[in-house]
């Protein structure tokens, strides 16, 4: 387990009046590792893991949020593996849960068009951004 507690602007954008958040710029899941059609081999992961982000954002005063993500859930058949994304909103906070993992450390060809979308959602969920309006 690793904590960090860091605060930055890096991942705000402010544009006419509105504040824009991207939880996940610090991540590395900006584009999706798998662009083949098809794939022949295994994916080695090597051992079965399992990825937690817990995310803590406190609206600055005077702010409200206009727009939030929503959770969504999304597996690969048999168990393999899935990719979980909640978001709650309490009060002046928002805290994202993220849940990344897979039961298996390969993935045999089979799962491949699974493990390409599952990416693609993944990629897609973490350039969604929070956007907040003056109050």
């Amino acid at each position: 387990t690793h904590s960090i507690q860091f605060t930055s602007d890096n991942y705000v954008e402010k544009i006419n009046g509105k504040i824009y958040i991207n939880p996940f710029g610090f991540t590395k899941t900006a584009t999706n590792p798998f662009k083949l059609e098809e794939r022949k081999f295994p994916i080695d992961y090597g051992t079965p893991w399992k990825t937690v982000y817990k995310i803590s954002i406190n609206i600055p005063e005077g702010y409200k949020i206009e727009s939030l993500p929503k959770s969504m859930g999304v597996g690969i058949s048999d168990n393999v593996g899935l990719y979980k994304y909640q978001i709650i909103q309490n009060q002046n906070t928002v805290n994202i849960i993220t849940t990344h993992q897979f039961n298996m450390g390969i993935i045999v060809p089979n799962y491949y068009s699974e493990l390409k979308e599952l990416y693609k959602q993944i990629v897609a969920k973490k350039t969604e951004k929070i956007v907040l309006v003056k109050s």
